[in-house]
């Protein structure tokens, strides 16, 4: 089964059209203490969220920008810090 098909059925909706599939891109956090100041920026606020909701939009992938991925489990790892703690993304 591809993507499109996963996607459809985990909506349930049959003939829905996946825009836009991804697990890396940057993420922010809105105005919430306990992360660093450059992930408190509001989503509306980032290149990234704005281009995801033009894509939605016009329906063309190829207007989303993910930009540079911060949702990586592994980041916190390499960065000597702890991976079962939020902690880690303020350091």
């Amino acid at each position: 089964m591809n993507e499109q098909a996963l996607a459809r059925k985990a909506l349930r909706i049959p003939d829905a059209t996946v825009v836009v599939a991804t697990d890396a891109f940057e993420h922010v956090s809105g105005p919430v203490s306990g992360v660093s100041p450059k992930d408190r920026r509001l989503p509306s606020a980032t290149h990234t969220y704005r281009s995801l909701a033009e894509a939605i939009v016009h329906r063309d992938p190829d207007r989303f920008r993910p930009g540079k991925s911060n949702v990586d489990w592994r980041s916190p790892v390499a960065r000597g810090g702890p991976t079962w703690s939020t902690s880690a993304w303020s350091q």
